[in-house]
């Protein structure tokens, strides 16, 4: 189950980087932005299950 959620990251996030370089003719900013925030939001959530888990 893990190798398969895995997988389905991989592929998801390669399809969303593709499809904005085909969109976008210099997306550098747009992809690091959104690495950005991908990387906040599982920080944030990290970080949560500090305080979620009792």
């Amino acid at each position: 189950m893990l190798s398969v959620a895995r997988l389905g990251g991989q592929t998801t996030g390669a399809l969303l980087v593709a499809g904005l370089f085909t969109v976008f003719p210099h997306p550098a900013f747009i992809c690091l932005g959104a690495a950005m925030m991908a990387a906040l939001t599982g920080s944030a959530l990290s970080l949560g299950r500090k305080y979620l888990a009792a």
